[in-house]
């Protein structure tokens, strides 16, 4: 999620978990991102609230974790282009690997072309398809745009997935 086109370079200030009083902040950013605080993903809601969050400058990521792998469920940088993105993409990669988690998974759009590009050069991997996603998301959040500024038409949700390489002992 998120538009995923970020320079290596990185932003001038560092990572860091979201502070409890940043909540609104980033209630009004993942607003302004994704038509209303919270994301609808395989038809379910993922409550911002229910999300561990870091931020960098005026970035954010946002992200659950099931005891086996992380889910990033939003992430956000502006502006783009900058490395914020990168940045925190990576610190999410290290929360799981330092916490021993398996794997990060994340759900994109089939018009979202940056953002697959940005998870793939990262290490992503595709690893499932679910046609018409969108479509039925609508029934839940129907501010959501049938096409992209692409001209894409905004159906599927694509879910990628990074795995940890075991250890070498």
């Amino acid at each position: 999620m998120g538009n995923g086109s970020d320079a290596e370079a990185g932003c001038s200030e560092d990572v860091r978990p979201l502070r409890p009083e940043e909540r609104g902040w980033l209630s009004r950013r993942v607003s302004e991102d994704f038509g209303m605080p919270d994301v609808v993903r395989d038809g379910e809601w993922l409550r911002l609230e229910d999300c561990d969050a870091m931020r960098c400058g005026d970035g954010y990521a946002t992200y659950l974790d099931d005891g086996k792998q992380l889910e990033l469920v939003a992430i956000g940088a502006r502006p783009a282009g900058q490395g914020i993105g990168t940045k925190l993409l990576k610190a999410v990669l290290g929360v799981a690997r330092e916490s021993g988690r398996c794997a990060v998974r994340l759900t994109t759009t089939n018009d979202n072309i940056a953002a697959l590009a940005f998870y793939q050069r990262a290490g992503f991997r595709l690893c499932g398809l679910r046609p018409g996603a969108v479509d039925r998301a609508r029934q839940l959040k129907p501010g959501l745009p049938l096409v992209a500024a692409n001209g894409l038409p905004i159906r599927d949700e694509l879910e990628l997935v990074f795995r940890f390489e075991p250890d070498a002992e």
